[in-house]
């Protein structure tokens, strides 16, 4: 086994003369609530006291850089125990003092390909709330700490009400995190029924351009499809110059954050997004009219282009005993799955194919009745599909 780690596994070359680049892994807080970031270091090296660079990839595919102070650097000397001392390259350090530092994040040299995600997003989400109202900033705040160290989660305060939700991938999920509210925070949390998470991707072409109240300011764009998994890109189809730094920076931000609630109210996702006209002039406009003004014209844009709602898929694999394959393809095609050809054994056969993720959970509370318990069933996220019928809102 260890001589095949090393032949599958290589370990990657580092050196410490390169400059830093760290990848976070994990993050935990001390006893003082501050936060502690995992990471290791592909290379460079990284001392207590250090400015540091870091990039952050966030859900809708932006990239945006930060900057902070290293109050302090460990790293594992006998694989638990830490102790304070700089890390080199090829080492794990725990780093403390980068209080916005999330999962995923990269200190110093930005290395595209490791800022990926490995997951797809899950396709569900629920509701929680506190059974004991005084509890409600409670919860808040032991989600948040949860999400910190699973990003996935994504507890958010959404809608006008200000409902508490989390992401999830199934009904198993959901009880785990109840068990730790209780366990860990004190919290006896009570989660909805789950429902489905859609997505919204563009339909068409749409371009729209505006100017702010005073006259001073123009911005136009455009809206079009995107590759299916590209999330959002923002192009640039006019001189910088035309603009001011903060200007670029404001567009830049209030972007990914409008298309966070689409025509129906659900998240625009693989869509290209390009800043076509950009002009100011004195008395220079604050960015806050920017910001106003790029949604107004994203949102106009993303009118004339239209969008189409998308369901989550979750591709499967049923093993059932051959005498049941009859009614569980029956059920399965009832449940509207696609489904491959049955790969058929002397006493089993294997099913599979890809089903709406809403489906999953009923029907695996089917399989043991269709197949008396012999059944085995197994799902992983697949994307997004039009949903079927009238497109649903949020």
């Amino acid at each position: 086994v260890i001589d095949g780690l090393g032949r599958y596994l290589p370990a990657r070359t580092a050196s410490a003369d390169e400059p830093l680049q760290a990848s976070v892994f994990k993050i935990e807080r001390d006893p003082t609530g501050h936060k502690v970031a995992f990471a290791r270091l592909h290379a460079g090296t990284l001392t207590a006291r250090d400015h540091v660079v870091y990039h952050h990839r966030s859900p809708a595919g932006t990239l945006a850089e930060r900057a902070g102070r290293v109050t302090g650097v460990s790293t594992f000397t006998t694989g638990t125990a830490t102790v304070a001392a700089a890390a080199h390259a090829g080492e794990i350090a725990k780093v403390v003092g980068l209080s916005d530092i999330e999962i995923g994040d990269q200190l110093g040299v930005w290395d595209p390909a490791g800022g990926g995600r490995y997951f797809a997003p899950p396709g569900l989400e629920a509701i929680v709330v506190a059974r004991n109202p005084a509890d409600r900033r409670t919860l808040f705040e032991a989600l948040r700490q949860l999400s910190e160290q699973d990003p996935l989660i994504d507890a958010r305060l959404d809608g006008i009400d200000q409902e508490l939700t989390v992401r999830l991938y199934g009904e198993v999920q959901k009880e785990v995190l109840k068990a730790r509210l209780s366990t860990e925070f004190d919290v006896d949390a009570e989660f909805l029924p789950t429902r489905t998470v859609h997505v919204e991707r563009v339909s068409g072409v749409g371009e729209a351009s505006e100017q702010v109240p005073t006259q001073n300011a123009t911005v136009g764009m455009r809206v079009e499809p995107g590759p299916v998994g590209s999330e959002v890109a923002y192009r640039l189809a006019v001189e910088r110059g035309w603009l001011l730094p903060s200007f670029h920076t404001a567009i830049e931000e209030t972007v990914p954050a409008t298309l966070e609630q689409g025509l129906y109210g659900w998240r625009v996702t693989d869509c290209v997004v390009t800043l076509t006209q950009s002009r100011y002039h004195a008395p220079t406009p604050p960015a806050g009219y920017i910001r106003w003004l790029t949604s107004v014209v994203l949102r106009e844009a993303l009118q004339r282009a239209g969008t189409t709602v998308c369901a989550p898929a979750s591709e499967f694999e049923a093993e059932i005993p051959a005498g049941s394959l009859s009614h569980v393809l029956h059920e399965l095609q009832a449940a509207g799955a696609t489904l491959q050809p049955p790969v058929m054994g002397q006493t089993r056969c294997r099913v599979t194919g890809t089903i709406a993720t809403a489906q999953v959970q009923d029907f695996e509370q089917q399989l043991p009745g269709l197949t008396q318990g012999e059944g085995i069933f197994f799902s992983q996220p697949a994307g997004y599909e039009p949903a079927q019928g009238p497109p649903p809102a949020r």
